[in-house]
């Protein structure tokens, strides 16, 4: 754990650069620098390392593939709305064959589907084989790319449109969906109203142990904002279910 920890900052980092407003805390920024200069790691401003890099091109996979799953397995979008949105997009109209391709080789392979003769069958076995395909055409394009800073790096060779056209065209569509916005407009809330429930007299005394005896005293300069940092540290921390029971117990009643 102890080595693993340095070896996560490193990379979850990805780049270092001048501005240090990606860290949270100045102590983190700090332990960040003298890692680097301690184990002698030469890395540029811009420069990510190894494990950043495929880090990052596993999320894009997964973005690009996974969630245009889990939208279609919820008949939140269709494949005729993606399709759509390739095909008016200034940005990622050139991804619309490629996107197509894919669509049309999974649909080939859902048709052979016999066991079951049912179209439910048919809607699974596309889902998975569209899943699959994505996955496969996009790891099958990784290549050494320059990136915007000049550096050599693992990046997509000819599919960076696709990842990206699947990523923000599917964020786009689902976005405009009413039970979506009702969902957003609801956590919003529920936030708000959380942190000012928090901040409220001495409403801190409901942070957890680790949170509120770390506090100075209530009569010091800086209790206020110490207070406020320590609020958005809890409710960031929430999972969406216990923020919801906190808001029914504190709020709603």
């Amino acid at each position: 754990m102890l080595l693993s920890t340095p070896r996560c900052l490193t990379v979850t980092v990805k780049h270092r650069g001048v501005d240090t407003g990606k860290f949270i805390y100045d102590d983190d920024y700090y332990f960040y620098i003298n890692l680097l200069a301690e184990n002698q790691l030469d890395l540029n401003p811009g420069e990510k390392t190894i494990n950043a890099q495929i880090m990052d091109l596993a999320d894009e996979i997964a973005y690009a593939a996974h969630d245009l799953e889990d939208a279609l397995s919820r008949n939140m979008v269709t494949i005729e709305d993606i399709e759509y949105e390739f095909q008016i997009s200034d940005e990622f109209r050139g991804a619309r064959e490629q996107f197509r391709e894919i669509v049309t080789q999974s649909r080939n392979t859902a048709f052979q589907a016999n066991l079951l003769k049912t179209s439910e069958e048919f809607a699974i076995i596309f889902r998975k084989e569209l899943t699959s395909n994505i996955v496969n055409r996009l790891v099958a394009d990784i290549s050494v790319v320059t990136n915007l800073n000049g550096f050599q790096e693992l990046g997509f060779g000819k599919l960076n449109a696709l990842s990206e056209g699947l990523k923000k065209l599917l964020f786009k569509v689902i976005m405009r969906k009413r039970n979506i916005l009702t969902y957003e407009f609801r956590g919003n809330k529920i936030i708000r109203d959380l942190y000012d429930f928090y901040n409220e007299g001495e409403n801190y005394k409901f942070l957890p142990p680790e949170l509120k005896f770390t506090l100075p005293q209530p009569d010091s300069c800086i209790f206020e904002i110490s207070k406020k940092r320590a609020v958005v540290d809890y409710i960031s921390g929430m999972m969406d279910t216990f923020a919801v029971k906190e808001w029914e117990t504190h709020r709603l009643k």
